[in-house]
Formats: C-alpha cells, structure tokens, sequence
C-alpha cells in the first residue's frame, strides 16, 4: 500500500469558505453550506433546511463543483461531504474547508478514505493532543491516504457503494423503529393525560359522550379545569444572536443549549456558559413556528435556551406533578391554537401561556398517572437504548469495512 499526503490527491491548495454574518442571509440565492448541514454520515442536509446569500457576495471561484470535498474543521470535526452538483448554485461557509481532487484521482474514493479510520483517527488524536478543538486545512491535507491507480480507486468506491447501501438499509430500518416506538409512546401518554380508557382514574361521568368528542368535553367526572399560572410559573429563552451555530461550534463546553428544532429530542449543541439553572424538571416548549405545539420535553439542570424556546416550571412542592402536565400540553396546546388569532398561531407570548387552562383529576391521583407515564417511558427507553447500540455497531461495521477496503485489506476483483 502507497501512502500519500491528502494534498497530492488534489488540483489546488485548499480553500477555507465564506465568513458571511447572518443578517445577510437569505430564502433563495446561493446556497451557504454550513458545518451543520453536513450529516455524520456524510449526507447533505435537505435545501429546505438551509440558508442563501446574494450571488453578487460570492465570487466565482467560491461556487461549488461537481467532486469537491467539504470538511469541518471546529466543532463537528471530522465530518466531510462529497459534493454533487446541485440544482441551486452552492458555496461553503468558514468552520468549512474545500478540497478539490485532480484529474487522476476519483472523488467517491476520497470520499471513503475521508469516513476510514485512517481520517478520523488522525482528527482524533489531534482533538486529544490539543484543547482548540480546531483540525485546519493544513492538518487535512497531510493526513496520509492509501495511493491506487484511478481505476483501482473506482472500482473499490463501487464495490463501497453496494456494501454500505445494505448497511445504509439496516440503519434506517432500525431508524424508522426508533420513530414507530416514540409515536407508540406519544400516543400512550395521550391517553393516560387525557383520561381516556385505560387510565387508572376511572371515575367517569355515566352521562359520558359517544367517543369521538373532543376529549376537553369528555373528560371523567372528577376531573376538573386549572389555569396554568395558578401552578406555574414561566421563562422565554434568551440572546438569539448569541446561540448562533458558529457560536456553539467555537464555545464548547458541558452545558447543553436547547432551540425549538431540538425540543422533540437532542440538543442544539454544547457551550461553556448557562443562562438556567433548574433543581427539578421544568416543562420545555417550543413558542415560535406552526408545529411549536408538536412536542414538549422535561429539562433540569444548567442550561441555555435559544429564543423560540420557553420554560415552564412548578412554583410550589405542591403543584402537580411536571410529569403528568408536560403530557397534557402537546394536545392541549393543538385544540387551543385552533381558537387562537392567525398572529399566534406562529408565535406564543408569556402572556399567552398564562392565560392557558390545564385539566387535572384530584391531585392525589396525578402522581399515580405520573408514574404510569414514567414506567411506560422506562419501558421505551430500554428498548431505545438496545436499538440505539446495533446501529452503533453497524456504524462501526461500516467504518471498519470501508478502512479495509480502502488499504487493499479486502479482495475486490475489480481492483485488481
């Protein structure tokens, strides 16, 4: 096996993107490839989720081609991206570095070496050997890859292809359980909130209506409504221009930031400061956008906020149990915005949440159905957790197959 630096693969010196702030973005254009649209996997994030500049603020020799290699060089180091050509004009932004291979190399080959342990093991050991958290283009460019013949390279990139497709499978079967089980979840913990059958309170009213009322309006007898503020009390996230994503990728640390695209699950990134500080599980809600009622989730601890983002947060031991009301939120909050003004529907004020109204059996039995809420979350967060490990390991498989194939470690009759 030849080994040769990065930079010999390529035409040119590698080039670092655009510093662009974000005021200046913009819905059509030049798409602006961020570190945060390139996927673990090496996808690309889909156009509807990106950002655009002004064709005019970038100079030709910024717009993308065909087989460029994108690669993250602060925060999400390591991840590349094989570009190919795009309807929409593309360039990249800063925290990105661009490679662009030659003639007689071939850009899916790269590409492979780019996910091998032979890339990532280097960023690694760098990322312990220094505390910046930054693997530059030079540092790139002179990582070592196994040198082949153009046509070794691409038959050992096809034979990639097959293989990892059937991985790539595996992973996103085992993706979509993940989902079914949490919608199966959502869907349990509706009816446990909303006093439905199957609830352990059972005391329901003998005049109860045909099923299919809304279930405001057919609720078990002892139940009764409160407004939210009587237990309650709230909190908006803060300074939207500092929890940018460039901010996250230079400011790491241990303290998680939350945004309302991160609600349902996951965090918006790690930083080195926090703006909240909970003792016991607040309720976290998204304020701003039209499926902001989709999901609700419970945080405690040191954290930060992104400014679509709002807290609630039991004012007395003696108030309900957050468990139970976190619940209730996500079909309370849909039923209600269809009565709310069209300004609202898109954007929910403080002021508008202490307005809102919650049901509750008799507080003593909150608890009961906290707990049934907790043990079916248990239940799912086991069965997660197992299927959260066989991905990890064929992300592994996948890795490890493609190192191997890459250094002639495997028998390709192709590359022969």
């Amino acid at each position: 096996m030849n080994l040769r630096p990065f930079k010999y693969f390529c035409v040119d010196a590698p080039v670092y993107g655009l510093n662009v702030p974000a005021d200046r973005y913009m819905t059509s254009g030049v798409r602006f490839l961020r570190t945060t649209d390139v996927g673990r996997d090496g996808s690309l994030a889909p156009e509807v989720s990106g950002v655009f500049l002004d064709r005019k603020e970038v100079p030709s020799e910024y717009i993308l081609r065909d087989g460029d290699l994108l690669f993250s060089r602060s925060g999400t180091l390591g991840r590349s991206l094989l570009f190919r050509e795009q309807s929409t004009p593309s360039t990249h932004a800063g925290y990105l570095v661009r490679f662009r291979p030659d003639k007689d190399s071939y850009p899916p080959y790269l590409a492979y070496c780019a996910q091998s342990n032979l890339m990532q093991d280097a960023v690694g050991a760098d990322a312990i050997e220094s505390t910046i958290g930054n693997f530059n283009a030079e540092k790139y460019a002179n990582v070592s890859l196994p040198w082949w013949p153009k046509a070794t390279q691409q038959a050992i990139a096809d034979y990639l292809d097959r293989e990892t497709a059937q991985i790539d499978a595996l992973i996103a079967a085992k993706r979509r359980m993940v989902e079914l089980l949490e919608e199966r979840f959502l869907v349990e913990r509706e009816n446990i909130v909303t006093g439905r059958p199957g609830s352990p309170v059972t005391d329901y009213s003998t005049s109860r209506k045909p099923s299919g009322v809304d279930w405001l309006d057919d609720l078990p007898a002892s139940w009764r409504s409160y407004p939210l503020k009587h237990f309650f009390s709230f909190s908006k996230g803060k300074d939207a221009q500092r929890l940018t994503q460039e901010y996250v990728a230079t400011h790491p640390g241990p303290y998680p930031v939350y945004s309302g695209q991160t609600v349902g699950g996951g965090l918006f990134g790690m930083i080195d400061s926090f703006d909240f500080e909970m003792r016991s599980p607040a309720i976290l809600i998204t304020t701003v956008g039209s499926d902001r009622t989709a999901t609700s989730r419970l945080v405690n601890g040191r954290f930060s906020l992104s400014q679509n983002c709002a807290l609630i947060y039991v004012r007395t031991p003696s108030g309900p149990d957050v468990r139970f009301v976190a619940g209730q939120l996500v079909p309370l909050f849909a039923r209600k915005k269809a009565s709310l003004p069209a300004h609202l529907q898109t954007s929910l004020r403080i002021e508008d949440l202490r307005g809102f109204s919650i049901v509750l059996p008799r507080l003593a039995d909150v608890a009961a159905l906290a707990d049934r809420i907790e043990a079916l979350e248990v239940t799912l967060q086991e069965t997660l957790s197992r299927l959260t490990h066989s991905i990890t390991l064929l992300q592994e498989r996948r890795q490890a197959l493609i190192t191997a194939a890459v250094t002639g470690k495997l028998d390709i009759p192709e590359a022969a």
